[in-house]
């Protein structure tokens, strides 16, 4: 049992060094994170740990320590044994090491280690996998290597320090490398940093000569010498054909006839407008503090950016929460003007951050006869997610409504904005306070618009050895729909002692002895389980992914293609994908693992729909008492099977246990270390319960993209051609701010007015134009529409929808050729 914290001695021991390197490959990431600290002290200390955050969904798959110049080998366990085998280590006066995630936030991590000796150094080697998050700002892959655990509102636990107590590592201590590895026929088209300056190598990744150039290759390092993180490390890559869908089958190197497929893809349909309820839903806690501009610029085109036949509200939310108005009102001139003057006044003083009473009341009162869409934006500073998360699921499950979410800051946690959008069955971006948040809220918005696909089906056509084909439903084999073999324990129970059973002589605790699940129904798991255990809806621009885990006994089928499948009022979709077999791995079957256990992990996933086989009662109903134990269970077999740490499971490392056996590692990296976060800059004592928020490095990043692309279309004599200086000049901040002018004069209907601000925005030459366009809506409206296709064409991920809504109208007048009138209105622009 800790001490309690008066009577706590806290010792800190500095980091001495940080050393992350990531391989990205296609749409998956393998990091290692490598963390050197130093005992300065003259006095062994017996346990000491460390919290530190990694992304939400990465899966830890492989645990090292050094501890003096005894190294140990991590095995994932039970959470349990493995806190038994720690203690019992530790009290022998063993090396020993544990790493555990938080069980009330899954993007959260502790690492204990024992007996470290005076003087001694400590070096904790963590290789984690993740798949790569889908950007918009770049249409590519994003990297996030966590940094800090922000403060979150609400209790803290005991095992997470709370105050940064940082003391400096030297210089040059810390580096991160990223190597980007693709496929032959996709060339890398760029690498870039929103939050720090990096070096970027095009056509080598660092274990390349320096000579070589290979299109698909290249690389990117952290380019300060820095002694913190300040905040958190993003890389986004564009990759050509990067978004192509894409279905790859792996087989286990260690695990006989165990094979994994993992599908894909970055929708890039269009479906027509459907009317729907949209609630924002906007944090105003005092920890957005310097983040609400962002959140009212972005809030300003995303209001124009609706339509007609939408009903809208905007919610408020902090210790308390208020609604602009008690139920969503029309999008109408009168409302949009109100919204517009809410928004501008929108400021972070409502205090600590309670996010379930909102979003309960924002489901309470929605319009019944409407589908309803909420999009949450924030910083995502809370410790409390799994009722969130309920209420949400719920909701989805229940009355077809859709949560989106915004992660806004570095800090955010991955675990709040990324679960929100899961239980929701929408989508999630993160932006840093550097980066553009527009074309991200109006992705989010554009998915929110979209009407709902239903039907959804998950096929997978097998190739036989004899040539013939069968279609098999995945879906169905996974979904859990199907009858589960149930074996009820039989034959006499050995009787039990009143007093025995619990705690074994002196105290000690005998739960880890013997099997612990004994009592719980033998449920087989799917010969084919896939993860989600159900398709997850599909968003334009948004990526999407799918896992399976195929057992020995489907060894004789070879998948050939993958087919999905879904259903709208505008017609069926469908798309079927070529499987490509890549060879002997684990980072299919870790990635699809940690997936499935993420789910058991919040009560859900395949079992949640298993049925006896008897009858058709599901098991969560006939075992409800033992359903939670069930769960755990699962979660736990899948775990240790394919190693990855989770809620129910960790990294036990102990000192000469064979099952820890020790590993050398000499020479260079075969993987990229660690994507990591930085850990919590110091390793506490065990008298430090409250935990040090580990932190980034601080740098500025410069922002001249389009400055970079003027100089590439400079003719050879060193001159902009003259077509290009008019509208491409302006830096992009000058460009933004007028899309945001121009946004701002819009009115509802998605027509602008004939006057002054136009034309100051514009720059329209008046001497060019007929005299039926002065002070025309017409005239206006396509000059608007022309100014942002041909001054503001970088930024038209922002827009689309208010030129759109434009269009609509434009098209909708009487006698007017739309084409016609943008194309004269764009002579003005030249």
């Amino acid at each position: 049992m800790a001490p309690t914290p008066w009577n706590i001695r806290r010792s800190y021991i500095p980091l001495s060094s940080l050393r992350v390197h990531t391989i990205i490959q296609d749409v998956t990431s393998r990091t290692t994170l490598t963390q050197s600290f130093s005992n300065q002290s003259k006095e062994h200390l017996q346990e000491m740990f460390y919290s530190f955050p990694l992304y939400d969904g990465v899966s830890v798959v492989s645990f090292t320590a050094t501890i003096g110049d005894v190294q140990i080998q991590g095995t994932v366990k039970d959470r349990q044994q493995a806190r038994h085998e720690f203690n019992k280590a530790v009290a022998k006066g063993e090396s020993a090491a544990l790493l555990e995630q938080l069980p009330i936030a899954s993007d959260v991590f502790t690492t204990h280690v024992g007996n470290v000796p005076a003087g001694g150094i400590v070096i904790v080697e963590l290789v984690y996998v993740g798949e790569l998050n889908y950007d918009s700002e770049v249409d590519g892959v994003r990297l996030t290597i966590p940094t800090s655990i922000a403060p979150r509102y609400g209790a803290t636990p005991d095992n997470v320090l709370k105050f940064s107590l940082l003391s400096p590592v030297a210089q040059d201590a810390i580096q991160i490398i990223v190597d980007v590895q693709s496929p032959e026929d996709c060339p890398i088209n760029g690498i870039q940093s929103p939050s720090h300056p990096i070096a970027v190598s095009m056509g080598r990744t660092t274990d390349m000569s320096p000579e070589a150039f290979m299109p698909h290759r290249g690389s990117a390092t952290l380019s300060l010498n820095c002694t913190s993180l300040d905040k958190d490390f993003i890389i986004m890559v564009n990759i050509a054909n990067g978004n192509v869908p894409k279905a790859f089958l792996e087989t286990h190197p260690t695990i006989p006839n165990q094979r994994a497929l993992l599908v894909t893809l970055v929708p890039k349909f269009q479906l027509s407008f459907s009317p729907s309820e949209i609630v924002f839903v906007i944090d105003r806690s005092g920890s957005m503090e310097g983040k609400m501009n962002m959140v009212i610029r972005a809030m300003n085109t995303m209001l124009k950016s609706l339509r007609v036949g939408i009903k809208f509200n905007i919610c408020s939310f902090g210790n308390n929460f208020s609604f602009m108005w008690p139920r969503s009102k029309a999008y109408n001139e009168t409302n949009l003007d109100e919204a517009l003057k809410y928004v501008d006044a929108l400021d972070s003083s409502f205090g600590g951050t309670v996010m379930l009473a909102p979003v309960q009341a924002t489901i309470s009162q929605r319009y019944q006869d409407m589908a309803l869409n909420v999009i949450v934006l924030t910083d995502g500073e809370i410790w409390s997610q799994d009722e969130l998360f309920k209420a949400i699921r719920e909701s989805s499950e229940e009355c077809g409504s859709r949560f989106f979410s915004l992660g806004i800051g570095h800090g955010a946690s991955t675990a709040l904005v990324q679960g929100i959008a899961t239980a929701g069955n929408g989508i999630s971006q993160f932006v840093a306070e550097d980066e553009l948040m527009d074309k991200k809220m109006v992705r989010l918005l554009k998915a929110a618009m979209m009407p709902h696909l239903n039907n959804y089906s998950f096929d997978v056509k097998y190739k036989r050895d004899d040539e013939d084909y069968e279609i098999i439903e995945a879906e169905d084999a996974v979904k859990v729909s199907i009858t589960l073999p149930v074996r009820e324990k039989k034959g006499k129970q050995n009787a039990l002692s009143f007093v025995s059973g619990f705690l074994g002589r002196g105290g000690e605790d005998d739960s880890t002895k013997g099997d612990r699940f004994a009592h719980v129904p033998a449920i087989a798991a799917p010969s084919i389980l896939q993860t989600p255990s159900q398709v997850p809806p599909l968003y334009p621009f948004s990526r999407t992914t799918l896992f399976l885990l195929l057992d020995p006994s489907t060894y004789g089928l070879t998948p050939e293609s993958v087919i999905l499948r879904a259903s709208s009022e505008d017609g069926s979709i469908k798309l079927e994908i070529e499987v490509g077999d890549i060879g002997r791995g684990e980072t299919i079957h870790q990635l699809a693992a940690k997936k499935a256990v993420s789910e058991l992990e919040k009560g859900h996933g395949w079992l949640s729909k298993a049925t006896d086989r008897d009858s058709t009662t599901p098991l969560k109903t006939k075992y409800e008492s033992l359903w939670e134990e069930i769960l755990e269970r699962e979660a736990i077999r899948l775990g240790v099977k394919y190693q990855i740490a989770g809620k129910w499971c960790s990294f036990i490392a102990v000192e000469g246990d064979r099952e820890h056996a020790t590993v050398e590692f000499g020479g260079k990296m075969q993987y990229p270390p660690g994507g990591g976060r930085a850990p919590r800059r110091q390793l506490a004592s065990k008298a430090a319960r409250k935990s040090v928020p580990s932190t980034s490095i601080s740098a500025e990043l410069a922002e001249e993209i389009m400055a970079r692309d003027l100089e590439a279309d400079e003719d050879e004599d060193g001159a902009t051609p003259p077509e290009k200086k008019r509208c491409l000049s302006p830096p992009r901040k000058s460009a933004e701010e007028k899309m945001h002018a121009l946004i701002r004069l819009q009115k509802f209907d998605g027509s602008w007015e004939w006057g002054q601000p136009l034309l100051d925005i514009t720059g329209a030459d008046l001497s060019k134009a007929k005299a039926s366009m002065q002070n025309d809506s017409v005239a206006a409206t396509a000059l608007a529409i022309a100014f942002f296709q041909v001054c503001l064409a970088p930024e038209a991920d922002s827009w689309e929808l208010v030129a759109d809504k434009a269009k609509s109208w434009l098209a909708g007048q009487q006698n007017v050729d739309s084409e016609m009138a943008v194309q004269e209105a764009g002579a003005l622009l030249a």
